[in-house]
Parts: C-alpha cells; structure tokens; sequence
C-alpha cells in the first residue's frame, strides 16, 4: 500500500510542478504583450541618413509609415545613434509623419515611453 500510495505522490508532484510552469510561462507572455495592446513590430518606420555639411552622417528624419491604430498617439522616444551609441533623442507621439531632425548619427530607433 506504502507504494502505491507513493506513486500517487510522485505523480502529484509531477502534476505540480508542471502546472507551476504552465503558470511561469504564462506569466512570461504576460510580461511581453505590448503596452496598451500596441504591438511594436507592427508598426513601419524608416529613418534617412544625409551627409552633414563636414561631411558626417546625419539622421535628417524619421517617417511612421504604417501605424495600426492600437499605437496611435503612443508616446515614444526617437533615439539617434552613431556607432551604436546613442547620440540624442527626441520624444513624439506615433502617427502617420514625420520627426523631422538634423543630428549627426548615422542611425535611429525609437521606444514606447512609459
């Protein structure tokens, strides 16, 4: 009997700590939805580069193409990088347009605020 009883223990333990993955993993999808229900990836952006007049890379705007509606108005930061270092920033809501700049980077990424 102390064996079969054992074995029932071994299999609610298994259950057990099976459930706290399910729970874990749950908990880590959570923690990456997108803010608000924006989903960053679904937003499309370019940025353009331009020589300055000493000749340097700089960023001289960066577009929001396509922005689906559930990120409209998103708060965002605009993050101007040269070398992978960020250089500047400048912080805007996202829309269809443009943030105009003139900022010696040759790149740029943005962020959601907040």
């Amino acid at each position: 009997m102390a064996v079969h009883l054992s074995g029932r223990v071994g299999w609610a333990l298994s259950l057990t700590g099976l459930a706290a993955a399910g729970l874990f993993a749950s908990w880590q999808a959570g923690q990456l939805q997108p803010v608000g229900g924006c989903d960053q990836s679904a937003v499309v952006w370019t940025y353009q580069v331009g020589p300055a007049a000493d000749g340097r890379p700089q960023v001289l705007g960066v577009r929001f193409d396509d922005v689906p509606s559930s990120c409209t108005a998103t708060p965002v930061e605009v993050r101007f990088t040269s070398g992978g270092q960020v250089v500047d920033s400048k912080r805007t809501t996202l829309g269809q347009g443009e943030v105009l700049a003139a900022v010696p980077a040759d790149g740029a990424t943005w962020v959601p605020l907040g």
